[in-house]
């Protein structure tokens, strides 16, 4: 386990709960049309596709980076108190 598999983990779970249980997989991975067809902004469906990528060195270095990478391509953010809550035993 590091710092990359937390972060292809994160990326999953993100990826199945937009998609939830039916979606098109290619290679046992969701296809971005999927995610198109949901109306989900193309940055943010890029960076839920760096985060699973299946090079470690293509994924974001660690959760916090892959979860400030989402904050600045939505509206949405997570609070600094919400963010200390995710962060791996990876982090230090």
């Amino acid at each position: 386990m590091s710092p990359a598999s937390d972060v292809y983990s994160l990326g999953r779970i993100l990826q199945h709960y937009l998609l939830g249980k039916e979606f098109v997989e290619f290679n046992g991975k969701p296809v971005k049309e999927n995610f198109r067809n949901l109306n989900i902004n193309s940055k943010v469906i890029d960076a839920l596709f760096k985060m699973t990528e299946e090079e470690n060195s293509k994924r974001y270095k660690s959760v916090n980076e892959a979860v400030s990478a989402l904050e600045s391509k939505t509206s949405l953010a997570v609070g600094k108190n919400s963010r200390e809550g995710i962060t791996s035993h990876w982090d230090s």
